[in-house]
């Protein structure tokens, strides 16, 4: 109950910053400043899982952006910021499941970038913002099932990121954006049913990410990535029948995660990752006729799931996922005559 409290009063904390920098915006009539504000506020209400409060903040962002451009269109710096107003929308329409609006939005997001870059192709930030918004469109396109397009846009997600590494190979940033773009690429080539090339820019994922924490072992972000990389990598052997080296991907994406709530045990998020990670363990053992196993990974996802949903009773995918584990436990127990 400590970290749902402290999550709460983080919140809060911010959501004070936002309205007070709002005001005083407002008051000197200083529209950047207002439109970071909306920004913030927008951010904290995704975060606290209100997508429509959150919509009503980036729409605002996105319409004080549109008024600076409007007052100076040469500005870079305004037409960047409305480019991330269009993706911050976008993102909570998909979130919605709004996809065709989603895609509308993302698509002004990849053309202001575009032309960003057109102005100045050395600007390294341009290029990595058309490259995020390469990867925001294809994950709509994908979503709707237009696979086509959607390779395209990933193809080109991954032509910049290379890019951008090869540039600077000491750019860590880079270096993480480019494992994401390849853990992109592994789940497209997944929902396809491509297994092998699943697996190639999994481990390319798993490989980089790898890099990075043996760099900084610190970095609980960068050994976050590193397990879902062995996630993602026992997911594609299990599908392949490789059951013993799905399971051995699996327990090292387990030890992450352990190590990573045992360092800061009032992590919501990572106790969800936890519960996740007991869950793809579970359907492992399930998958190879273990029940007795599978239960008992299941058990543990219970255990976390039961805690989580106690401490934060308003998220309701957490309530959604409690539900599934509940009916994964009904499904490996014996029958009752």
């Amino acid at each position: 109950m400590a970290y749902a409290e402290a999550e709460r009063d983080s919140f809060a904390s911010m959501s004070i910053v936002a309205e007070e920098i709002l005001r005083q915006s407002r008051e000197v009539a200083d529209l950047g400043a207002e439109a970071n504000a909306q920004c913030l506020l927008g951010n904290v209400k995704k975060a606290q899982g209100n997508l429509t409060g959150a919509l009503e903040a980036y729409g605002a962002f996105l319409r004080i952006s549109q008024q600076l451009v409007d007052l100076d269109a040469n500005n870079a710096g305004w037409r960047r910021e409305l480019a991330v107003a269009y993706g911050k929308v976008g993102d909570v329409l998909s979130a919605q499941g709004k996809l065709d609006e989603a895609l509308e939005a993302h698509r002004e997001y990849l053309r202001i970038s575009r032309q960003l870059v057109d102005l100045d192709a050395s600007h390294a930030g341009w290029r990595r913002l058309l490259a995020v918004a390469c990867s925001c469109v294809g994950d709509v396109l994908s979503a709707q099932g237009k696979l086509g397009e959607a390779q395209a846009a990933y193809g080109e997600y991954l032509r910049i990121s290379r890019q951008l590494v090869e540039q600077d190979a000491n750019n860590v940033g880079w270096r993480r954006d480019l494992a994401v773009c390849y853990s992109y690429v592994g789940d497209f080539s997944s929902r396809q049913g491509k297994l092998g090339e699943a697996q190639e820019a999994y481990g390319e994922y798993m490989r980089i990410s790898r890099q990075l924490v043996d760099l900084d072992a610190n970095n609980a972000g960068w050994r976050r990535d590193l397990a879902v990389a062995y996630s993602c990598v026992g997911y594609v052997l299990l599908a392949q029948g490789k059951l013993g080296e799905a399971q051995e991907a699996y327990g090292e994406y387990l030890r992450i995660f352990r190590q990573m709530v045992d360092l800061d045990a009032n992590n919501a998020g990572w106790q969800r990752d936890l519960a996740v990670t007991y869950g793809k363990i579970g359907n492992s053992w399930k998958s190879q006729g273990r029940l007795a196993e599978a239960k008992q990974a299941f058990d543990g996802s219970l255990r976390i799931y039961q805690e989580l949903v106690k401490n934060f009773p308003g998220n309701v995918s957490w309530q959604e996922e409690l539900a599934v584990v509940r009916e994964r436990i009904r499904s490996v127990q014996p029958e009752q005559e």
